[in-house]
């Protein structure tokens, strides 16, 4: 038993009944198909219970029975959980700095070697807090650390000549609190509500735009700017003219710093704390050796140490300056492998979720060595992976499945590799057995597929964002186009951050992107950039992996917008009419949900280490009241319903097109596991990106937009990743183009163009090395990724 971890009647979610036995100081890789129950096993079974031992043996104020989930567990040592989703709700404000504590340790050598300009020094020694902007001896404080400030377009509320002053914000200023004291300041001004803007004299405008001391109407732009000082616009309408006129600037005080003016004039061998930070942790390592002294030479080598691990994980690129927001998944996921390296843990469980993630072929051989060298400091490694070179050296291999969601949840494999790739019943193993299945498979699929002839194309020139070296290329439209390589290359430089915000500004309302995404100036290296070709463009979708519904009852219906339709059938039913129930009692935050949670199904408890979700007792879990769940749809309540998987839903709901539509693309995208009822903040980035595909496909049936997409396979087993090429492949014969930005080497190898960027991270990055067909990068003696391309 000691050797083992065993877990026996296993039943979570849609896992059924099965007995799992993984090796302890191993490397166990879990796959099969998304949406089988990996997740569920490793880290809603095994990290779930290695934390309730944990709190079973503290003084914990909460009692916590052993789960109905499991029959029992032997030998689970302590287990740490790094999942996607949990981390991805890290802190806006926090960065790689501050995630890593590099931070501090680059104050403490300002504090020890730093040299203040005299015309700021105030005469007293340096200190490790004069260079944190959550400081109060730190922070600019007329920015309070966070180096931008939020202002408001001027220009842009009042650009409109022909717009009615009572039409003026949304018409906000002619109703509620407001009202009174903008009509009288009209009248006082011989105005009314009914003329124009063009037709105020400058004198009048600049009256309504910054108000007169003699008047109580404080004018436009200061009620605006101090709303809770005047208190006559309401908080949510500040938050609508906020989302449609406001933008962020960089602080005028510190420059975007952040510090205070002392931190700001103070140089490490001629370079600013700022200027330090924003540094490539590549470049940085470099940089301390010139800096190091007999005085700082603890601190210089501590700091080294840190940045080595990083690097070691494919993390050079990066800056301690990078915001964690900014991070992709597998990116978020590395940072935290480091800490736990740099801690020198053993004899612990550790439980990952995809570490390969946004990693490059040659990159993966790094963290390879990462995660063996966890094994050999005597821990047990549990990864849940999809990537073909994980699963081939790890020590032990589990496979659930067949399928996804009741048609997974059975343990199809365990043991050792080599007698994996003999498993006849694996899902898996046959694209590992033979290299090339899944870009043979492919050909034979798409041989008769329509040969599509265009010439044109959307040209970018002078890129220079970032890292990028005057880049310049045209992307052939109507096709199936890759942006490859390294981490820190330049890819999301090029795509996310030139030609996304060009296209914004160039065709406007005709770009789609992320509603709650913040609005930010354009930085002026984009001045430069020219884009020839929009106008062979109707519409530009952005489907990236930003989280989605934030809010804590939305979930899958909510955010696709099936919700609606649902609540719209219990409505109509003859239960509900009886109870006098119209739509808004199936809303979970409305009057139907439940009072004791908020309609969340659980109430979550802090428990020092973190929260403890304990399902709700007054409603069962459910969300909603008793009364509500009387209500039948089709002998469903609505709690069923948000039960259902999006597979399942797609059969109980195929005689109403609003709702099958939507959940037949998002089955198609390879979401056909999830529930209906799944809560959106537990949603992976790559699963938060295929649902605002499958959602946007459901709007749009035209032709000539542009689809871009951030590796859309995240999160995706080799063969949900073959039905996704699939559907792109469709977008693309349907008239349309798809740019990705990609690691997958089978997904590269689908293109039909690959852009590759690099050669390596940061500032060694930035140049197109190589641009073709996949078949031309594989004789291209430039390409890194040539050599793996299949």
């Amino acid at each position: 038993m000691g050797n083992y971890i065993k877990a026996f009647g296993v039943k979570k979610h849609n896992l059924k009944n099965i007995d799992i036995c993984i090796p302890k100081g191993k490397l166990t890789a879990i796959t099969g198909v998304s949406g089988s129950g990996k997740s569920s096993f490793a880290f809603d079974v095994l990290y779930e219970e290695g934390k309730r031992k944990y709190l079973s043996i503290t003084e914990s104020q909460f009692s916590l029975e052993t789960s109905n989930d499991f029959e029992r567990i032997e030998g689970l040592s302590p287990t740490i959980g790094v999942e996607q989703r949990i981390i991805r709700q890290s802190n806006p404000l926090s960065t790689v700095g501050t995630k890593t504590r590099l931070t501090n340790a680059l104050a403490s050598l300002f504090s020890v070697s730093g040299i203040t300009d005299p015309e700021y020094a105030d005469g007293k020694p340096l200190s490790v807090d004069m260079f944190q902007k959550n400081s109060p001896n730190g922070m600019c404080l007329h920015c309070l650390g966070t180096g931008e400030k939020k202002v408001f377009d001027e220009e842009k509320i009042f650009e409109d000549r022909n717009a009615k002053l009572n039409a003026l914000l949304f018409g906000f200023l002619d109703r509620g609190k407001s009202q009174k004291k903008y009509r009288t300041f009209l009248e006082q001004n011989g105005l009314f509500l009914s003329q124009t803007l063009g037709e105020l004299t400058d004198e009048q405008l600049q009256k309504l735009k910054y108000g007169d001391r003699k008047e109580n109407f404080p004018g436009i732009m200061p009620l605006i700017m101090n709303a809770s000082k005047y208190n006559l616009i309401s908080q949510r309408q500040i938050e609508i003219i906020t989302d449609e006129y406001g933008k962020k600037i960089i602080c005028p005080r510190c420059n975007g710093v952040g510090l205070n003016q002392i931190a700001s004039h103070t140089r490490l061998q001629d370079r600013t704390f700022a200027e330090v930070s924003n540094m490539s942790l590549t470049e940085l390592e470099k940089f301390l050796l010139s800096v190091e002294e007999d005085k700082n030479k603890k601190i210089v080598n501590a700091i080294r140490l840190r940045i080595q691990y990083l690097v070691m994980l494919g993390l050079g690129h990066l800056s301690m300056s990078r915001p964690i927001p900014t991070l992709s998944g597998g990116e978020l996921q590395r940072l935290c492998i480091s800490a736990f390296i740099m801690s020198d843990f053993d004899s612990l469980t550790f439980i990952f979720d995809e570490p390969s993630i946004g990693l490059h072929e040659r990159e993966k051989e790094k963290l390879i060595e990462v995660l063996k060298n966890i094994v050999s400091a005597g821990n047990t490694v549990i990864v849940v992976e999809h990537d073909q070179s994980i699963i081939s050296i790890a020590d032990y291999i589990v496979e659930i499945g067949p399928g996804a969601g009741t048609e997974g949840g059975e343990l199809i494999f365990q043991g050792e590799y080599k007698d994996f790739l003999n498993c006849k019943n694996s899902v898996v193993a046959k694209y590992l057995k033979d290299r090339n299945y899944f870009i043979e498979n492919y050909k034979h699929q798409t041989k008769n597929a329509p040969t599509l002839h265009h010439e044109e194309k959307l040209s970018i020139s002078g890129a220079k964002i970032h890292n990028l070296k005057n880049v310049s290329l045209s992307i052939p439209l109507y096709k199936l186009v890759g942006i490859a390589g390294v981490s820190g290359s330049g890819k999301s430089s090029l795509i996310a951050h030139t030609l996304v915000p060009k296209l914004k500004m160039l065709i406007r309302n005709r770009i789609v992107q992320n509603e709650d995404e913040d609005i930010y100036d354009y930085p002026k290296e984009l001045d430069d950039v020219e884009i020839q070709g929009t106008e062979y463009i109707n519409k530009c979708y952005v489907i990236n992996q930003q989280p989605i519904g934030r809010t804590k009852t939305s979930n899958i219906a909510t955010y696709t917008g099936v919700f609606d339709v649902i609540r719209k059938l219990f409505a109509e039913t003859e239960d509900a009419k009886d109870f006098g129930f119209d739509m808004s009692f199936f809303s979970l935050n409305a009057e139907g949900g439940c009072q004791t949670c908020d309609g969340q199904g659980f109430l979550v408890y802090n428990v020092g280490f973190g929260n403890i979700n304990m399902i709700c007792d007054q409603c069962n879990g459910t969300g909603y009241i008793e009364e509500v769940l009387d209500v039948n749809y089709h002998n469903k309540s609505i709690a069923e319903v948000l039960e259902m998987t999006v597979n399942e839903a797609c059969g109980f709901f195929k005689d109403v097109p609003k709702i099958y539509q939507i959940l037949y693309l998002l089955d198609k995208v390879g979401m056909g596991y999830i529930k209906l009822g799944q809560k959106t903040t537990t949603i992976s980035g790559g699963e938060a990106q295929r649902i605002k595909l499958a959602k946007e496909l459901g709007k749009s049936r035209n032709k000539d937009n542009i689809y871009i997409l951030d590796e859309p396979t995240v999160g995706l087993s080799l063969k949900d990743s073959e039905h996704l090429i699939y559907l792109l492949r469709e977008i693309c014969y349907a008239g349309n183009t798809v740019i990705i930005t990609e690691h997958d080497i089978d997904v590269l190898s689908c293109c039909d163009y690959l852009f590759e960027l690099g050669p390596k991270g940061g500032n060694e990055g930035g140049y197109l090395i190589a641009e073709g067909t996949p078949k031309s990068l594989k004789e291209n003696s430039n390409s890194i990724i040539g050599g793996y391309l299949k």
